[in-house]
């Protein structure tokens, strides 16, 4: 019986959708950043979409130190209508204790784009080496 109460649960899941229970492990798993530091850092307006708002990322980094920088990675993801998912990922920072810094900001839309979520992740070079919400050490 548990069985297929199980089966049943999953089944809905997947036809209703479970954005809810993943959004909030998913969120879970990163340091959130102030909304209000991030749209005032960047001047977020109702006209900046999140390609705008992407390459603001990059400017941004473009200006900063490029010393043990092994990668940079930036992504945008549409898992569904009306939602962004913006990824920062920069691995090989000129710092002896952090490694790599990934944050990620999620834009949803209702008639204009608005930043509703954004949070840290970092990897170690001493300690955590995951990538973690857990400040290196």
């Amino acid at each position: 019986m548990w069985k297929r109460a199980i089966v049943i649960s999953a089944l809905l899941c997947l036809q209703a959708g479970c954005t809810a229970v993943s959004q909030e492990s998913e969120r879970s798993d990163y340091k959130p950043i102030s909304l209000d530091r991030v749209e005032n850092t960047y001047n977020l307006t109702e006209e900046t979409q999140p390609q705008d708002f992407a390459l603001q990322l990059m400017e941004q980094n473009l200006n900063q130190s490029r010393e043990g920088r092994q990668s940079e990675t930036y992504k945008i993801e549409y898992p569904e209508a009306g939602k962004a998912v913006i990824t920062v990922e920069i691995v090989g920072l000129a710092d002896d204790s952090v490694r790599g810094m990934r944050d990620r900001y999620v834009m949803e839309y209702n008639q204009t784009w608005e930043l509703v979520w954004a949070g840290s992740q970092f990897t170690c070079y001493r300690g955590h080496q995951d990538w973690s919400a857990e400040l290196c050490p």
